[in-house]
Formats: structure tokens, C-alpha cells, sequence
């Protein structure tokens, strides 16, 4: 993920939700930023390890971290869902394919054969979900 996209998420997310926004406590300490919550919670999704393990890196509870977790899924998806996490139409597969015809054409070009169709369909998808860009 760039960090432009990240920062945006934590961005959107401290601006909806109250729990991404640093607070003070009752002693008047101040909680995790956004930055802090939104670093853990993509952590234990792209590392896959629990809640607990966050205690020394981040100086965060097992519970914070597992909120941290939930809130930032359940953000992300209110947030981003009905943009991102929805099946492609047909024009955005059009798109997607016209866009990338150049790589299904170099391989021609190279290797004078066409591509495998699920050859391209890899190359497509990889391509459009590693360049991603958030408007």
C-alpha cells in the first residue's frame, strides 16, 4: 500500500469516526493517534498475527489492538465499501482490459503466440490492484 493511500484512510477514518481521533484521558495523557491505530490494525491484517503481539512494538493492549482491528474494518468498509468492495461492471472490465492490452500485446510481440486468457486476467488484475490509486 503507498503511503499517500494510507495516510488518506487514517485521514478519512480520524474525520468519521470518534475513535480514530487522539483524545485525553482521565489523567490527562493523550491516547494513539489515528496513524498509531490505523499502523496496527493494517499490521495484524498483512502479517496475520494477534492482537497481543502489538503490547512492545506499539505500546498497545491486547484490547485496544483487537478495537483497533474491528473499528478499522468496520470503517473502512462503511467508508470505502460501496466505491471499492463491489463487483466489477462490465465497463469497468473493458476499461481494466483496454488499459492493459499493451502487456497482452508485448507477450504477442515477444513471443509471437497469443497469451493464455488466464494469463491475462492475472496480468490485468495484479496491474490494476497493485497501482490503485484512491480519487
Amino acid at each position: 500500500m503507498s503511503q499517500e493511500l494510507f495516510v488518506r484512510i487514517c485521514v478519512d477514518l480520524e474525520r468519521e469516526y470518534q475513535y480514530f481521533q487522539q483524545m485525553e484521558d482521565a489523567r490527562r495523557k493523550l491516547g494513539f493517534t489515528a496513524l498509531q491505530k490505523c499502523t496496527c490494525a493494517v499490521r495484524q491484517l498483512a502479517n496475520g498475527t494477534t492482537s497481543d503481539s502489538w503490547d512492545e512494538y506499539l505500546k498497545m493492549s491486547e484490547k485496544t489492538a483487537r478495537d483497533t482491528l474491528h473499528m478499522f474494518c468496520e470503517g473502512v468498509i462503511n467508508l470505502y465499501g460501496k466505491r471499492y468492495l463491489r463487483r466489477p461492471t462490465f465497463s469497468d472490465i473493458q476499461q481494466i482490459y483496454e488499459f492493459y492490452a499493451c502487456d497482452a500485446c508485448y507477450y504477442q510481440k515477444q513471443f509471437h503466440t497469443n497469451l493464455p486468457e488466464v494469463q491475462i486476467e492475472n496480468i490485468t488484475f495484479s496491474n490494476v490492484f497493485n497501482s490503485t490509486s484512491v480519487t
